[in-house]
């Protein structure tokens, strides 16, 4: 057995070792030694044989709550992950190309402030009152110095004496995408608050000066018999009088819908929570026994009308004390539905979710966790499968059978539900233990529902929920040429992070099979690459490759490659 101060991440301390040796010369007592993990292993792989191998995922079946319990907190942290990795990316490209200095030292410190946060007490919202104001303090210094450094990482590459905005694209594929514009641009359409709606492309882990895109096909609103209608070249979509969404119609599987017969979709749900041990930690099987749609103070109405989005606003009361606002989002380009949700959340002991009950009948739910996915049950036919009444889940869970799927996005949270056809994430929840104030006040929480044809890798789903939580970013900058750094071929692959080697100027690309498939991909560039290594995920070479106007790369299902490329100068620099 392991000894120390575990559970506060320590190890033994000098009076436990002192303690060991006076046992030694007890009568009575076992025999005890100590010593290092890496000896225990080597004994026993000598000593055990047939040795039983676990296949898929430890469920843990505690503290399920943790996906949820202070929402704030989990925000805070994805977001600033993906500040700073595209900080990292820019950042590490105008170093190499531009000689401009790349900021170890910034990122060094704000990367461990966002970790700091990841302590196993802190982004579980398991933690004291106290420990969430210094978290809050430290995430507002990740975001306002990450932005910084951001602006100064872009700088590098501008070019031109002209005043123009650029679109800055740091995933590892071609995006066209409806942007929203506070400074006035020539556009189609306003947004309801006037901002300057625009549809715009990228080229893949690169920069383009802005070019609205002309859109034939729009979008069109309806409103008629109470109901509100929404329709692009994709879906069409009912919205009721209560604000929920009674039908999806997919025009692209034969006018297939997409709501489960005389059910609603985008139904938010409210559960008494009261879990017997640990409030913070734990929700418990039975909160799913009281449950109450929110079908109070219900405000329905158009804000806008197209051409190049639509969007309903839905005004719900909660309690007394709380309430919500959702916008509901449909553009003229995606069959992806956006919602975006303000809560004024004043609950105790209450769990705030959202359901989809879908047309869709599986036996298993697709979720998605780090550099991959994996399936847990929908039905409940063992305590193992009951256990997975909530699970955790990065950016989408997936629910398809053959031939057709329905993805529910996320932009920063974490738990979900998924319970024969009926798709639930998690919102909020309000424990009063060990933090009273745990997620009391104001709430912005992004979420998207995706009707897709096939596979959810052939639906795109991972792509589309990385551009939910990934948006383009737009800079006035002083002329910019489009440019295209990485591009590859197999969309399973995902260029998750690009950043200068930690011991030279050279580039460092870690790059993982997103699909569950063995496969292979090329990458190319338009850098004039001299060398390029594998290396693991230390840096440290594993095998030299070979660069001919790219490279191809082999993948077996899931895995990670990280790469090291320099230039025959040392730096990085573009072809001409």
């Amino acid at each position: 057995m392991v000894f120390g101060h575990g559970d506060g991440g320590g190890g033994p301390i000098r009076r436990m070792l002192e303690n060991l040796e006076v046992i030694q010369k007890v009568d009575g007592l076992p025999i005890v030694d100590y010593q290092p993990p890496t000896e225990f292993f080597k004994r026993l792989e000598k000593n055990v044989k047939d040795t039983p191998v676990w296949v898929g995922e430890l469920y843990f079946e505690f503290h399920r709550g943790t996906y949820t319990t202070q929402s704030n907190t989990k925000r805070y942290n994805r977001k600033c992950e993906y500040l700073l990795r595209d900080v990292e990316l820019f950042g590490a490209l105008g170093s190499l190309l531009h000689g401009a200095k790349y900021p170890s030292d910034d990122l060094l410190r704000l990367w461990k402030l966002v970790l700091l946060n990841q302590f196993h007490d802190v982004i579980p919202g398991s933690s004291i009152n106290a420990v969430y104001k210094d978290a809050e303090k430290y995430y507002r210094q990740v975001m306002s110095d990450g932005q910084e450094l951001l602006i100064s990482a872009l700088r590098p590459f501008t070019k031109e004496p002209k005043d123009v905005l650029g679109v800055f694209n740091s995933l590892s594929w071609d995006r066209k995408e409806l942007i929203e514009l506070p400074s006035p641009v020539r556009s189609s359409q306003n947004s309801h608050n006037g901002n300057s709606l625009l549809v715009v492309s990228a080229p893949s882990m690169g920069f383009t000066p802005l070019e609205p895109i002309e859109i034939e096909k729009k979008v069109t609103v309806d409103e008629k018999g109470g109901n509100i209608y929404l329709k692009n070249e994709w879906v069409e979509v009912t919205i009721t009088s209560e604000g929920t969404i009674s039908s999806i119609i997919d025009l692209r599987a034969k006018n297939r819908e997409v709501i489960a017969h005389k059910s609603f979709g985008n139904q938010f749900v409210i559960y008494e929570d009261i879990p017997m041990y640990w409030d913070a930690w734990d929700v418990d099987v039975f909160h799913l026994e009281k449950r109450r749609e929110i079908k109070e103070g219900i405000e329905v109405k158009i804000l806008e009308k197209g051409p190049l989005r639509a969007c309903v606003e839905v005004k719900k009361k909660i309690s007394s004390k709380s309430h919500l606002v959702v916008l509901i989002f449909l553009s003229a380009i995606s069959p992806r539905l956006d919602f975006e949700c303000e809560v004024e959340w004043h609950e105790t002991h209450k769990f705030l979710k959202v359901e989809f009950p879908v047309n869709v009948r599986s036996m298993n739910a697709t979720y998605e966790i780090q550099f991959g996915h994996l399936e847990r049950p929908t039905h409940w036919n063992t305590s193992w499968d009951v256990a997975k009444f909530e699970s955790c889940g990065h950016k989408w869970v997936d629910l398809s059978e053959s031939g057709y799927g329905v993805s529910l996005l996320n932009d920063c949270k974490y738990g979900h539900a998924t319970h024969g056809n009926v798709m639930r994430l998690s919102l909020l929840r309000s424990p009063k233990n060990p933090d009273p104030e745990a997620d009391m006040g104001r709430h912005s929480i992004r979420y998207a529902l995706l009707p897709h044809l096939g596979t959810l890798q052939e639906g795109s789903v991972i792509q589309e929920a990385y551009q939910l939580n990934v948006p383009l970013l737009i800079h006035r900058v002083e002329g910019i040429v489009s440019t295209s750094f990485f591009q590859l071929d197999n969309p399973s692959i995902i260029i998750e992070t690009v950043k200068k080697a930690e011991d030279s100027n050279d580039l460092i690309l870690r790059l993982y099979e997103s699909h569950g498939s063995h496969c292979e991909a090329t990458l190319k560039s338009p850098l004039k690459v001299s060398k390029i290594e594998k290396v693991n995920l230390l840096e440290n070479l594993i095998q030299t490759l070979e660069w001919n106007e790219g490279v191809t790369l082999s993948f077996t299902p899931f895995q990670i490659i990280t790469l090291r490329i320099q230039s025959t100068a040392g730096n990085l620099c573009l072809v001409s």
